[in-house]
């Protein structure tokens, strides 16, 4: 009987809900199925919490989705070498107990795996600029939910947005996903792919989007003072 029940409770969790959606997860738009990645959001120590956490610079972090299992981990991490300088941004399609992480989390949740509007990304550049810009200790915690592939892209785009990647955000996400330790094209659905070249475009003026209240066109800074008003 006692051999049966550890079985039982070695597969339960390999049946779970959760654990079924990560394994069938494909872009909607193509039906490719979603990059496998998950030895790089699987920890259960401290220590591989900490192997896991991405620092795309000092100051812009990407950490794996704070699920019940991770987040004391995560939320014990950040505390302690933050303090109340931190925010995380949640670009995941799934809200959480924020009172780990003293209710430091901004959540920009959109349907679909692919990309969120880009309304909703610019909106995304202007919070972390806003954070970050307030105070030099600031730091930003981005996350989503299982590739780091939204993340990735946010990342990318707000180096670009920020004045902190000068050479375009073809080269920033490259290196983001240096920091990640995964090959570019090995991150991101076609249809992220392509909504990356978007949003390069409306950096440099190439294509003219009309948002509620906001015309972009022109040069990054046209972009970043329309947003800053």
């Amino acid at each position: 009987m006692n051999i049966l029940k550890q079985i039982v409770s070695t597969i339960k969790p390999l049946l779970s809900p959760a654990a079924a959606t990560q394994e069938t997860d494909v872009d909607p738009a193509t039906s490719v199925p979603l990059p496998s990645m998950r030895n790089l959001v699987s920890f259960h120590r401290p220590s591989e919490f900490q192997s896991e956490l991405v620092e795309i610079d000092p100051r812009l972090l990407i950490i794996p989705f704070p699920t019940r299992e991770k987040t004391p981990y995560i939320a014990e991490y950040l505390e302690s070498r933050y303090g109340s300088n931190y925010m995380v941004f949640n670009v995941s399609e799934r809200t959480y107990d924020t009172k780990p992480f003293s209710d430091r989390v901004l959540n920009f949740n959109f349907p679909g795996y692919p990309c969120p509007p880009l309304a909703a990304m610019f909106l995304i550049f202007k919070q972390l600029d806003a954070w970050l810009s307030s105070s030099k200790d600031h730091v930003a915690v981005l996350h989503c939910q299982v590739t780091k592939a939204r993340s990735g892209m946010v990342a990318a785009g707000y180096m670009c947005y920020s004045g902190g990647s000068h050479a375009g955000i073809s080269a920033a996400f490259h290196q983001v996903c240096k920091a990640i330790g995964v090959e570019p094209q090995n991150l991101l659905y076609p249809t992220q792919q392509l909504y990356l070249k978007y949003i390069a475009e409306i950096f440099d003026g190439t294509i003219v989007v009309f948002f509620p209240h906001h015309k972009f066109m022109g040069s990054l800074d046209t972009v970043r003072w329309c947003w800053r008003r």
